[in-house]
């Protein structure tokens, strides 16, 4: 499942959990004794952050650069818990060079602290070879990394799954009061067979190429319909693009139009905050046919909205 990215574990240190949520939720609830200020990329998914508010951490906004998260603000912070995205940086796209990851690791191991490594799309990269993921680089037993079946296979089957540090596996069995399994056995032993007989990798290689196949079709309909109109904000894995113009633009007819039209708009502000602001373009639920439909219909309105 994750050998790609040089993620070290052992089934033991593996828990199933029913989404991104009961993930973040178990964790929160299971180090609170421990930490009490916790830091997360600003901007950054929304979710880890009502999580870990829910529990009465104190938030701490880190800034995101071409590098992914800052380092050096981190330092300056109160935080030794820490969320991050550093593959894929949620929403921005950036990714962390290996010598980030390295800094990075030195501190938390300096301060005894403890990262939440989230590879939500791990699966999906379709121009460059992954960096080895943090917890694969980690030497001090403190990294968390978190994955999902969500992008890769489905979100309706609310499936994730943590690799804990050894360091945490007593303070889980102790602390775990579930009576029943956080995602039905029915559903684990499925995916168990489904791995096992072969089929986990025949998948993703058929979605890796389907979705490649629609990314690059968005780039091309983007280049062709808009022009030099726009910029492109992130790509290059996922199942979005995010564009922004690079002209002088009326944003509110933009909207007015896209409503009128019943064009759904998607803002990367609305789920992450922050100050980072683009247009998320999703492809992995279009045909290569609708692609080209919706890309169409965006550059209508796109290019009225264009001030002069």
């Amino acid at each position: 499942l994750i050998s790609s990215r040089g993620v070290k574990c052992e089934a033991k240190q593996i828990v199933i959990c029913s989404g991104f949520s009961d993930s973040m939720g178990l964790l929160a609830k299971l180090v609170k004794s421990r930490f009490t200020h916790f830091g997360m990329e600003n901007p950054g998914y929304h979710v880890t952050r009502r999580a870990f508010e829910d529990y009465g951490y104190k938030i701490e906004k880190i800034g995101v650069d071409k590098d992914g998260l800052v380092i050096e603000e981190l330092i300056k912070s109160n935080s030794k818990i820490l969320y991050i995205t550093p593959s894929h940086q949620y929403p921005t796209g950036v990714t962390m060079p290996i010598s980030n990851r390295l800094k990075l690791l030195d501190h938390i191991r300096e301060v005894d602290g403890l990262i939440i490594e989230d590879d939500y799309d791990s699966e999906l990269s379709y121009q460059n070879r992954p960096i080895p993921a943090l917890q694969g680089l980690d030497r001090s037993d403190s990294v968390v990394y978190l994955g999902t079946f969500a992008k890769s296979l489905s979100p309706a089957l609310r499936v994730s799954y943590m690799i804990l540090p050894k360091q945490l596996l007593k303070l889980y069995k102790e602390s775990y009061d579930a009576y029943f399994p956080r995602v039905s056995l029915t559903t684990q032993k499925t995916l168990e067979l489904f791995m096992k007989e072969g089929y986990w990798d025949k998948h993703i290689r058929k979605i890796r190429t389907q979705n490649r196949k629609k990314h690059n079709l968005m780039l091309e309909c983007l280049k062709s319909e808009l022009g030099d109109s726009y910029e492109i904000v992130s790509q290059g894995g996922g199942l979005a693009i995010l564009i922004n113009p690079k002209c002088s633009f009326d944003w509110d007819k933009f909207k007015d139009l896209a409503e009128k039209n019943m064009i759904k708009l998607y803002f990367a502000k609305d789920r992450s905050g922050g100050d980072f602001e683009a247009i998320r373009l999703g492809f992995g639920g279009f045909s290569e046919e609708k692609i080209i439909e919706a890309i169409d219909a965006l550059s209508k309105i796109w290019h009225q909205s264009i001030l002069k």
